[in-house]
């Protein structure tokens, strides 16, 4: 399982980073498909050379001939997003090209301020920190792709629901078909269901992909 053996070994190594993107928006109450795992992290050497490890051990490689570690350099890191783009730094799977990660390295968070703010979930036996609330939202925000912002309008929903200011005649039959209705249920399902779902919906489209 990508998330079990990775987050395992996260925790692990002791590196400090937080779970953002489509997994965290999951962990979070919406049920929202994503094919990867995305992270941000303390942009350290030691950091750095720690994630490179685990995911050379875990069978990944680069998305580009480059050194993972020269992220710890502020100015390449600069050049990367403003003159190439650059959203993540992307690893894959050797085998399996399917199961990409990403440092992110792209967002308008201060990353140790965030981790402050993080929120610790025990997922597998695992202690995960997850990205918080607002700050997902900000990352959202700043992003504004399409998804990111039908993801904002899910989250919203569900910042409504934790504030219980959401005014829903929950006697009329149409409300199951309603977006409230599908986040409060999602809501209440443990984060491990939440990440097994995951797991099988990304297999169930690779077969998919192999059978057109």
């Amino acid at each position: 399982m990508i998330y079990k053996e990775i987050l395992e070994r996260l925790e692990k190594s002791g590196i400090h980073y937080l779970v953002v993107g489509g997994v965290a928006v999951n962990l979070h109450g919406v049920e929202r498909f994503t094919g990867d795992l995305d992270v941000i992290l303390s942009l350290d050497l030691d950091s750095l050379e720690k994630f490179s490890l685990i995911m050379n051990d875990l069978g990944y490689k680069t998305r580009i001939p480059a050194d993972p570690k020269l992220l710890a350099n502020p100015e390449i890191r600069k050049d990367w997003v403003e003159n190439k783009h650059m959203k993540a730094f992307s690893f894959y799977h050797h085998k399996e090209q399917q199961n990409i990660v990403d440092i992110v390295i792209s967002h308008p968070l201060n990353f140790e301020i965030a981790y402050g703010k993080r929120e610790d979930r025990r997922i597998y036996g695992i202690s995960v920190p997850v990205v918080s609330f607002d700050d997902l939202v900000s990352m959202k925000r700043e992003a504004s792709r399409p998804k990111d912002k039908l993801d904002l309008e899910m989250l919203d929903i569900v910042q409504s629901k934790k504030k219980g200011s959401r005014n829903i005649d929950v006697n009329d039959w149409g409300y199951f078909d309603t977006d409230d209705y599908k986040v409060g249920r999602y809501m209440g399902i443990p984060d491990e269901t939440k990440l097994d779902w995951l797991e099988e919906a990304r297999l169930f489209q690779l077969e998919i992909q192999k059978s057109a």
